[in-house]
């Protein structure tokens, strides 16, 4: 799918990547990839999308960013699976399932 550069320019600038648009990813911070994969599935369109450890390397800020985000694609009609470590950040979604002895529970297990 074709982007226009100023399509390109408000993602990147909504994903505060726009420092980073000349950079090869293999030199980016794992925090500044992990941005850039919810970015990629922002502009993807999927039906489903699956993401796993979408927080990992990310600060407060962009732990939110990517919340943000993600109820974004849900509104738009994604199906979104999350596999996260980040109690915290799994908190905030209204569907939440744990596994705790190989069982699979609904809501987070302490």
């Amino acid at each position: 799918m074709f982007r226009s550069r100023e399509s390109i320019d408000s993602i990147s600038s909504l994903f505060h990547l726009d420092k980073d648009l000349d950079k090869n990813v293999y030199s980016l911070s794992i925090g500044k990839v992990r941005t850039l994969s919810v970015a990629l599935a922002y502009i993807s369109n999927a039906d489903i999308v699956i993401f796993d450890e979408p927080t990992l390397g990310l600060d407060c800020r962009y732990k939110k960013l990517v919340a943000r985000i993600i109820r974004i694609l849900i509104e738009k009609g994604s199906a979104v699976v999350i596999a996260t470590h980040d109690r915290d950040f799994a908190k905030i979604f209204k569907s939440v399932y744990s596994i705790d002895g190989g069982v699979l529970k609904k809501g987070i297990g302490l």
